[in-house]
């Protein structure tokens, strides 16, 4: 059975990140595994634009159809939906027997109002994609859908009769039915949405930049999120869904961003654009994150403070930091959080104007990952002076801060071997020509003495 994937739109949809999770989760059905084939097809924008966006639907429609599908699987968006339909309607006239199974944000709640206004569809899933399309699927294989007795408890008013395997079993369905519309009372959300499959971890680089690539972006995809908090007026899924959100947990989160950066891939774009809008996640990270440059601060201080004369900078009462310490507006702690909200922000002030500013930005983002990584909580916020107070102190030389970074495994590991051994020889080398100069004060304190 060959399943085809249609959609269009921005950066999430129009990669094949929602087409990736919906097969992971499908495919964890044996016989689905075993005899469904699976394509993505991409509609680019310009059909929005054209001046004559039949004739162009069609031709998208002819491309569509040289997939062979035996079902066509369309993501419905609110910017999509008229142009997903017209191409979908075309295939339906070429290919009667295709059968057109609709989704995503702009059907919930829809389904039989979609269906009777275009009669070219078969189904609509108008609630929780993953578990429903794989019913849907397994039904057009199989001739039946199943709902499996772990399942049952979970689903919102069951049904007492169901009907023996039909899509009026399934959850969240409309289906035609002969010359009528019914949809399934039945409902089933995934609350946890960690029970789909990652479509991430375990792939080579090569299928993650072709899967996940979003070309505008420059970067690959994650989604960390269901759902939408805002109640805009266009949109179908708050009006049908009361707004809720849903998340993959951090550690999911955090182990797909880890795989990423293990085959060498650096740049990263959420799909959903709201990662750390629940703010318990967002306090979380954040915690995670000074934590981390916190815990390198004095490992990676010469990415910092770069000179022997750096170091001079750091005296007391100077408003330069002495100690590693954070407290909220404190410019007398080596980290200072700031602002309130959406500006809440960590201001990392050990790095002086004689720092390198992509090495000590390099620096702060690798420590504060070390930190998201291994879930490093940060010390009790300092109250007061942290300049009469007795927590670790900033390295009080370059030669320090020099046996400082030797040690560091996390440096090694952030960076790399060569990056890490040619910054260390920098500043051994930096150290070296100041321990072989004689200096003006050494001049002029020893000439009448000596």
């Amino acid at each position: 059975m060959n399943i085809v994937f249609l959609s269009q739109g921005p950066a999430f949809e129009a990669s094949s990140a929602p087409f990736r999770l919906l097969k992971n989760y499908a495919c964890r059905t044996e016989r689905i595994a075993q005899e469904c084939r699976f394509a993505h097809s991409v509609i680019p924008t310009l059909l929005d634009r054209a001046a004559d966006p039949d004739r162009y639907a069609y031709t998208y429609a002819e491309q569509v159809l040289a997939l062979d599908p035996d079902l066509l699987a369309l993501s419905l968006y609110c910017w999509n939906t008229s142009n997903l339909l017209r191409i979908a309607r075309f295939c339906k006239s070429v290919r009667p027997s295709l059968q057109i199974v609709a989704g995503g944000p702009d059907t919930y709640g829809r389904g039989r109002e979609l269906l009777l206004e275009n009669p070219f569809l078969d189904v609509v899933i108008d609630g929780e994609g993953e578990y429903s399309f794989t019913k849907v699927v397994e039904f057009y294989l199989t001739g039946r859908a199943s709902i499996e007795p772990a399942i049952r408890p979970l689903i919102v008013s069951l049904q007492k009769n169901l009907r023996s395997g039909s899509l009026y079993d399934i959850p969240f369905v409309s289906y035609r039915s002969g010359d009528k519309v019914e949809r399934s009372a039945n409902e089933f959300y995934l609350s946890d949405l960690d029970e789909i499959p990652s479509p991430i971890l375990g792939e080579p680089a090569e299928a993650l930049t072709t899967r996940f690539y979003v070309e505008e972006h420059g970067s690959v995809i994650v989604e960390t999120s269901r759902g939408c908090p805002v109640n805009c007026a266009f949109c179908q899924y708050p009006k049908n869904n009361d707004g809720k959100m849903r998340y993959f947990s951090v550690d999911r989160v955090m182990s797909e961003l880890g795989h990423i950066q293990s085959v060498g891939i650096r740049l990263i774009y959420f799909g959903d654009g709201i990662f750390t809008i629940r703010k318990e996640r967002a306090e979380q990270l954040f915690r995670h994150f000074l934590g981390g440059q916190m815990a390198l601060a004095r490992e990676l201080s010469c990415f910092y403070a770069p000179t022997v004369n750096s170091y001079k900078r750091y005296q007391s009462s100077t408003f330069a930091p002495t100690r590693i310490a954070w407290g909220p507006d404190n410019r007398t702690c080596g980290f200072r959080v700031g602002g309130q909200g959406a500006s809440l922000r960590i201001e990392n002030r050990i790095p002086g104007a004689d720092a390198n500013p992509y090495l000590a930005f390099a620096a702060t983002i690798a420590a504060g990952l070390h930190g998201i990584e291994n879930k490093i909580e940060p010390p009790t916020e300092l109250k007061g002076n942290a300049y009469e107070s007795n927590v670790q102190p900033v390295p009080k030389t370059l030669t320090e801060a020099i046996g400082l970074m030797e040690g560091s495994k996390a440096a090694r590991k952030a960076f790399g071997e060569e990056v890490f051994r040619h910054y260390l020889h920098a500043a051994r080398a930096e150290q070296a020509a100041f321990d072989r100069a004689v200096t003006c004060w050494e001049r002029e304190r020893n000439f009448e003495r000596i």
